[in-house]
C-alpha cells in the first residue's frame, strides 16, 4: 500500500496508471481562509475536490486530512499544559 498527502490539483498525469487499489491519496480539503493565510502557492479548494473527484473516478482511494483540526488538537495539549503549570 502507498500512501501520500498532497494539497495540489495536478493529479491527471497519474489518473490511467495501474495502481491496483494499492494507492491512498491523502487531499487537504482546509478551508479556504486556512489556505490563503497557511498553505501559500497550493491549488484552491475547490481544485481539490476536483481533483478528488477524478482521482475517485479513477479507482483511487482517497482520504481527506484537515490540518487545522490537528493544529487546533495540538494547540489544546500546550494550553492544558501551560495552565496546570501556572495554576501550580
Amino acid at each position: 500500500m502507498l500512501t501520500f498527502p498532497t494539497k495540489f490539483d495536478m493529479v491527471d498525469s497519474i489518473l490511467g496508471l495501474d495502481h491496483k487499489g494499492k494507492v491512498i491519496v491523502r487531499m487537504s480539503v482546509n478551508p479556504e481562509e486556512i489556505i490563503n493565510k497557511v498553505e501559500f502557492g497550493t491549488s484552491r479548494l475547490n481544485s481539490r475536490i476536483e481533483a478528488i473527484n477524478k482521482l475517485k473516478s479513477a479507482g483511487y482511494k482517497v482520504r481527506n486530512f484537515n490540518c487545522t483540526s490537528y493544529i487546533c488538537r495540538k494547540l489544546e495539549r500546550i494550553i492544558s499544559k501551560i495552565n496546570k503549570t501556572v495554576r501550580k
